[in-house]
């Protein structure tokens, strides 16, 4: 992938878990699957937060997404 190429995030924000993935211009899964992981949203918002930029960066790197 290079870095000129577009790509759209996608997340899903539940009670249980939060779901991460990308997708590439043409609308192609960049990951297999999603990238999952625990919801933590009854710590409060600034854990929330944070859980999201984490989980981005660690299915960012998993698709190979710089």
């Amino acid at each position: 992938m290079s870095p000129a190429e577009k790509v759209v995030a996608g997340v899903d924000l539940g009670g249980t878990a939060i779901n991460y993935t990308f997708l590439d211009e043409r609308g192609q899964f960049l990951l297999d699957g999603l990238c999952e992981h625990p919801a933590r949203s009854v710590e409060g918002p600034a854990v929330c937060l944070e859980q999201i930029a984490d989980g981005l960066t660690a299915a960012a790197a998993k698709a190979g997404v710089p």
